[in-house]
């Protein structure tokens, strides 16, 4: 029937208005919930630009972990047999003052490693000190006086390997002055009077820095929870040591940057290196993913420039650089706290080796020793890593977003116009349909009633 499609009609345009209606409600509330900003100047808004004394930007960092998957290689790396065993001296006395320190016992109580027992040491490694170089040639490398950056433990008889992974940085109870004397005798006694002077002590202060704060990280994403005694992130102590100092964080960005630097000047070295545990196929595995590390966009560019560095007047510069560092170096054997120990040495020459690779010459590039590979491209994940610690924080950190007062009475107001529009389209006569009156309902026509009365005459 015609009025039928009338109303029809008229249900469809009542629903097509009803569907824009509800469009204008969602963009308006959707507006008014990106309207309420978070606090002014938030830690994590300044951390973006370029980083200082470097080629690249913050936001190509953060890119090129994720989006390539470059810390995703990298973790995988690190658990693989050759890089997850790492040799260490713990017997080495502290040459400055008397060890004190407190492994709190409110704490995890982590301040102690085991050591490796000697039948998951690869065998190749017990069989001799001497290492094969990337050619295939034994040799027993030593660096000259002149080059070296930090004492090694690796040819001490007291050393022993440590499972990295089995042992990992974070927060171990380790309490009381002696970390505080650490870092003070490090910032006080070892670094440049003005670390700004020229571009070599800025190098030296921010990889010192960026050590750090990567240090710091680690502990406060990985912190111990003494009320409940859980493993969580302790947010507000990140915030306060290290998010309200971009400097820092950007530190952390520079070191990573540096040690990307020195990894793909050794990428020949490093890519026919021999990776060798006595297990092909995992070796082989080792070897793949250091290769997909070296094919990363940001490891083939151009992130840090040593060329510049003790050129002309400032070439006497690198003898008190190379003393202060190595000094730093044998602080670390000041570190009572042996999982502390571990990770301190660790990047320590990870940092050294990197400095090695940047300013000596190419014949010292081809014989790194196994102890130094290690401990590079650890220590370039554990800044990968204190990066990607930076981003979870950034999340942790923002506030929730909220919806203003004027949203919510405009929601109010449309919900009800939306109700009320759906409610006269229900009880709305359709159009062209006119009402027939109730006593013409009940009154029979009269041509009806004549026939009526025909029949009952005709029978």
């Amino acid at each position: 029937p015609e009025h039928m499609q009338h109303q029809q009609m008229d249900s469809l345009r009542h629903s097509v208005t009803l569907f824009f209606l509800f469009l204008s409600l969602l963009f308006v509330i959707g507006r008014g919930q990106g309207s309420t900003n978070p606090p002014s100047s938030p830690w994590y808004g300044r951390l973006s630009g370029i980083v200082d004394d470097c080629c690249c930007e913050v936001s190509a960092v953060d890119h090129s972990l994720h989006d390539e998957h470059m810390h995703e290689h990298l973790s995988k790396l690190v658990n693989t047999t050759f890089f997850r065993y790492f040799k260490v001296n713990f017997q080495k006395e502290c040459p400055f003052w008397d060890e004190d320190y407190v492994c709190s016992i409110d704490g995890p109580g982590l301040c102690g490693v085991c050591e490796v027992p000697e039948d998951q040491i690869p065998v190749p490694w017990r069989e001799s000190r001497i290492q094969p170089s990337h050619d295939g040639k034994d040799i027993n490398w030593e660096d000259d006086d002149k080059d070296i950056w930090i004492i090694q433990d690796d040819q001490d008889k007291d050393t022993l390997y440590v499972d990295l992974p089995e042992n990992p940085e974070r927060y171990t109870g380790y309490t009381g002055g002696n970390p505080a004397k650490i870092w003070m005798t490090i910032y006080q006694e070892n670094c440049f009077p003005d670390p700004y002077e020229c571009v070599e002590q800025r190098v030296f202060y921010r990889l010192i820095s960026g050590l750090h704060a990567s240090t710091t990280a680690h502990i406060f994403e990985n912190h111990f929870d003494t009320t409940t005694k859980t493993w969580r992130p302790n947010v507000p102590l990140f915030t306060e040591r290290l998010g309200n100092f971009p400097d820092r964080l950007k530190n952390i960005y520079f070191t990573f940057l540096f040690l990307l630097r020195a990894t793909h000047k050794a990428s020949s070295f490093l890519s026919h290196y021999n990776y060798n545990t006595g297990h092909p196929q995992e070796d082989a595995s080792a070897r793949t993913l250091v290769q997909e590390v070296l094919h990363a966009n940001l490891c083939s560019a151009s992130t840090f420039d040593e060329t510049p560095l003790f050129k002309g007047e400032r070439a006497a510069l690198k003898r008190d650089f190379m003393h202060k560092f190595r000094n730093i170096s044998q602080i670390m054997d000041c570190v009572a706290c042996q999982t502390c120990k571990v990770h301190a040495k660790l990047q320590i020459l990870g940092i050294a080796t990197a400095l090695k690779i940047l300013l000596a010459d190419e014949r010292q590039i081809e014989h790194l020793q196994r102890n130094e590979v290690i401990a590079l491209l650890n220590t370039l994940h554990k800044f990968s890593e204190s990066i990607k610690i930076i981003q979870e924080m950034k999340l942790r950190s923002m506030p929730p977003r909220s919806v203003s007062p004027y949203v919510i009475a405009a929601t109010i107001i449309l919900t009800i116009i939306v109700t009320a529009m759906f409610s006269l389209s229900r009880h709305r006569p359709p159009s062209g349909q006119v009402k027939t009156p109730a006593s013409s309902k009940t009154q029979p026509s009269t041509q009806g009633s004549a026939k009526k009365r025909s029949k009952q005459t005709n029978k």
